[in-house]
């Protein structure tokens, strides 16, 4: 009797939802099922729970829609149609999640901050996999005790560190090492968020705490890691504002000002000791030389003299987005119009590779025009300007639309399931309680 209890539609789709979160870390391509079988359950339980309530608008989710929307109106006008169906399959979790999880809103009220503890403590388990196996690459005991992290291989760029097992792409086994560190950040502030509302992870609180904790020491060093500059600059920018934000609400000015200035120490430490900032301090050093290329559209230049490959792609897709402002050249039609401009400047490698914009704000200029683009920045910044996502229970919102505005500057995350389901599922949870409080 007990288990006919416990196994009741509410209980199956919160299983199914519990399973989505903590697989984000992980999975990318099986995440389509586990959306599918939520989905179902989310139907049948809104059927059976919902028959007679009318839910109130909701401006985020009515622009989160809308883009959808517009993505599938340039189907019609995109030469490429199979590339272009592809893109609204990818995006489909912009549609379907945020809806679903406002629909079912009441019914998760009482679980909110077990599914946020769910999604941090997946991300440090697949942080802790990826020490393990970084340290498992870089110990021996065929001589001896040894320790080598460095990667074996034979690498012609000489600037920067030969790659590290505990580094880059070679320690983010799962996703992509700014999604992952972007996981992260987000991750962080649950954790904060847990312990100031004293959500307990166990009955045990000392061990609760310890846990917590623990996780706040352990994601700041895999950020280091991963070595994101995207997931740098986000992680310093979001940790200053938090902390000059509760100094002043402490009344406590001077944390406002040690706090800052430490954390600001640490990131250019990191900027100057860090290789990975080689090129950029390269170009910054002969500034000169660097915006002359830009202005003539050397793209060569650019590339091969300071390796910075991401300007040329936004200089190009720039170019591209001029000629079909309006409306955009269409969602399949976006990596044809790369390859011809990448062609025509001899880029060869940016069309071996399939190049995309790396800036989401330009990828969907390119494919939707100044109407696609306006609409993705009406329900980024929308929160923004609502008095009650500034409050103690709901600033969650401002910091992962942050997290998501910082990297959309420098990757094109809407092109793949991580990004989207990430944006789709946090966005739709976070914005969902919009008249609750």
């Amino acid at each position: 009797m007990k288990i006919k209890n416990l196994i009741t539609i509410d209980n199956l789709h919160s299983l199914f939802l519990l399973l989505l979160i903590f697989s984000i870390p992980f999975l990318t391509k099986l995440l389509t099922y586990i959306i599918i079988l939520w989905l179902i359950s989310g139907i049948v339980l809104y059927i059976k729970s919902n028959k007679t309530r009318i839910t109130k608008f909701n401006t985020g989710i009515f622009f989160i829609i809308l883009y959808y929307i517009i993505v599938g109106i340039s189907l019609f006008y995109s030469e490429n149609k199979s590339e272009a169906y592809f893109d609204i399959e990818v995006k489909l979790s912009l549609f379907i999640v945020p809806l679903m999880l406002f629909l079912l809103k009441k019914n998760y009220e009482s679980k909110n901050n077990f599914f946020l503890l769910t999604f941090a403590i997946a991300n440090v388990i697949a942080t802790l996999i990826c020490i393990i196996i970084a340290l498992k690459n870089s110990i021996s005991f065929s001589d001896g005790f040894t320790f080598n992290d460095t990667v074996p291989g034979i690498y012609e760029d000489t600037n920067t560190s030969p790659p590290s097992y505990f580094f880059y792409s070679n320690f983010s086994i799962f996703k992509h090492p700014a999604y992952f560190s972007a996981y992260l950040t987000l991750s962080f502030f649950i954790f904060i968020h847990l312990l100031k509302e004293k959500f307990y992870i166990l009955k045990n609180k000392q061990l609760s705490y310890f846990i917590y904790y623990f996780s706040l020491i352990l994601i700041p060093i895999s950020i280091f890691f991963l070595q994101s500059k995207a997931g740098y600059i986000t992680f310093f920018i979001l940790i200053i504002i938090y902390f000059i934000t509760l100094s002043i609400k402490s009344n406590k000015i001077w944390h406002s000002i040690i706090i800052p200035i430490t954390i600001i120490l640490i990131a250019l430490y990191t900027y100057t000791t860090n290789s990975r900032f080689y090129y950029i301090k390269n170009a910054l050093k002969q500034k000169e030389d660097f915006i002359k290329a830009i202005k003539n559209k050397n793209h060569q230049y650019l590339i091969e003299h300071f390796g910075i490959d991401r300007v040329s792609l936004w200089l190009i897709t720039t170019e591209i987005a001029k000629e079909h402002l309006i409306i955009g050249c269409g969602a399949g039609d976006v990596h044809n119009e790369l390859n011809k401009k990448f062609k025509e400047y001899q880029l060869n490698n940016f069309v071996e590779k399939h190049y995309n914009t790396h800036n989401q704000f330009l990828e969907t200029l390119l494919a939707q025009g100044i109407i696609g683009l306006i609409i993705l920045l009406c329900w980024l910044f929308y929160p923004f300007f609502k008095r009650h996502y500034y409050t103690a229970k709901n600033y969650l919102l401002l910091i992962f639309l942050t997290i998501l505005i910082i990297n959309f500057m420098f990757e094109s995350m809407l092109n793949s399931i991580s990004g989207v389901i990430f944006t789709a599922f946090f966005y739709g949870f976070f914005i969902k309680n919009e008249y609750l409080n």
